[in-house]
């Protein structure tokens, strides 16, 4: 997810078998942005650094595909490395469970 002052954008990456995910990717804009006459024009900006930024993150993804098919992962709690992933998680969390 990516939250900048015009935008939000996010890459899901699901997986759906041992060798094979689905990649989706998504974004909004204000009200006030999409209503404005030149939005389309304005938003192919969005749309072309959308682009060049997500090939990175599909590699990432592939890698960690193969990483997960060595047989040397294991599942398990976070890694005290992901702090950052463990916050936001518990922070959706919190505003979904009673």
């Amino acid at each position: 997810i990516v939250f900048t002052q015009d935008c939000i954008w996010w890459q899901d990456i699901k997986p759906v078998s041992v060798n094979r995910s689905i990649n989706s990717l998504g974004g909004c804009f204000p009200r006030s942005s999409v209503a404005l006459s030149q939005f389309e024009a304005a938003a192919q900006a969005f749309y072309d650094r959308w682009s060049s930024a997500t090939p990175e993150d599909n590699e990432i993804a592939e890698a960690q595909q193969q990483g997960h098919g060595s047989g040397l992962s294991l599942p398990g709690r976070f890694s005290p490395r992901e702090h950052c992933v463990h916050a936001l998680n518990n922070w959706v969390l919190d505003r979904v469970l009673d």
